[in-house]
């Protein structure tokens, strides 16, 4: 069975990187992956290893600010993109042999486009919030953007906080899937490198992702300060890209006086880097759809602190795993917590492992998928 994934950006956050395992996992399975990304970028290295071809084709975006004063414009000027791409679409889709349309994301209707013009099934995977993650909102109406949605075959969510903020009523083609996000071998392997690099002198936080004010590395850098005034011996590692916020941060932490205290890692293409220098990972977004980067930590044994909404709290367990938490003073109260009690943390990260290992392997993942990409065929 021939697969056409189709992806709306190239660099190897959440979304791109939970592709990779999907595609990696269904190996054991009679699927060969096919992929469409919209311009050169880190994600070509990845797919060349694997050894999948892919195609650099346009994937035209149908989301905007929600404060976009020329909305008439896109509107019309993102039907123009569509129709002056889809027949580059059509073409590949029959030189490839595509039995299968996999849209990777909600960003772009291209995959649907396709499926529809050529007669194929069409499977929409929608692994972001929008407007709660990046203040993003559809450029056509709302619901009739999300009616054009379920016309897919199947319609796949990484977490029922994502279906419920996506589509509140039941649907026979909505399904569920969390993330996978390491092999069952991996998990075992990481389970035995835990605390090789670990500071003995501080208690290092790390918060790891995309920089955006959305995701909160000032909150952890503020929090940092309140944990210094308490006289106790913590770092913060902030990792990942992120333009003008960035900046942000950084300035932030030079007039805080912590520019000692915390690191800026910037763009790290293995994250488990991060978490081998870490004693508990932090996730401050405001919302997250699911939390790769929450399931990560647990998957490396380490503690988690995060922000008590969106899909987080499906997916570890307050006061066993780590603490989930809903406003600031709670999460200074809780990163101290964990900072004088490293035993304590030592023993959720290991809960969380447990946790991670049992429900979020590759494995399982990918047969989760499989299953429905069998059921839309």
């Amino acid at each position: 069975m021939k697969v056409l994934f189709i992806t709306h950006y190239t660099n190897l956050y959440g979304a791109n990187r939970s592709l990779l395992d999907l595609i990696d996992g269904l190996k054991s399975f009679d699927v060969k992956p096919f992929v469409i990304i919209p311009e050169k970028g880190m994600i070509e290295d990845s797919l060349r290893t694997r050894g999948v071809p892919y195609n650099i084709l346009s994937v035209p975006n149908w989301t905007t600010g929600d404060q976009n004063p020329f909305l008439n414009y896109r509107r019309k000027r993102t039907a123009q993109l569509l129709l002056e791409v889809i027949g580059e679409y059509r073409k590949l889709i029959k030189h490839w042999s595509i039995d299968v349309i996999y849209s990777n994301s909600s960003v772009s209707p291209i995959g649907r486009m396709s499926a529809h013009l050529t007669h194929k099934p069409h499977i929409w995977h929608i692994r972001e919030l929008l407007d709660l993650d990046y203040s993003l909102q559809f450029i056509f109406p709302d619901w009739l953007t999300k009616k054009y949605i379920l016309t897919s075959n199947a319609v796949i969510c990484n977490s029922y906080y994502v279906r419920e903020h996506f589509f509140p009523k039941s649907n026979r083609k909505l399904h569920v899937v969390y993330n996978g996000i390491a092999s069952t071998s991996k998990f075992d392997a990481l389970n035995k490198r835990r605390e090789e690099n670990l500071s003995k002198d501080e208690f290092v936080f790390s918060i790891v992702g995309f920089l955006h004010p959305n995701k909160g590395q000032d909150v952890a850098i503020k929090a940092i300060t309140e944990l210094k005034k308490r006289g106790l011996p913590v770092r913060l590692i902030i990792a990942g890209g992120g333009g003008l916020f960035l900046d942000h941060c950084k300035m932030l932490a030079k007039e805080l006086e912590l520019e000692d205290v915390v690191e800026f890692t910037g763009y790290v293409p293995d994250p488990y880097e991060i978490y081998r220098r870490s004693s508990c990972l932090l996730v401050c977004s405001e919302f997250e759809a699911m939390g790769r980067v929450t399931v990560e930590g647990m998957s490396a044994r380490l503690p988690v602190i995060a922000k008590n909404s969106g899909g987080t709290p499906e997916i570890m367990v307050h006061g066993e795993t780590g603490f989930l938490y809903d406003n600031f003073d709670e999460l200074v109260n809780y990163m101290e917590v964990m900072t004088k009690n490293p035993e304590k943390a030592r023993k959720m990260g290991a809960s969380g492992w447990e946790f991670a290992k049992d429900r979020f392997t590759i494995e399982k993942y990918s047969a989760s998928i499989y299953q429905i990409i069998k059921s839309a065929c």
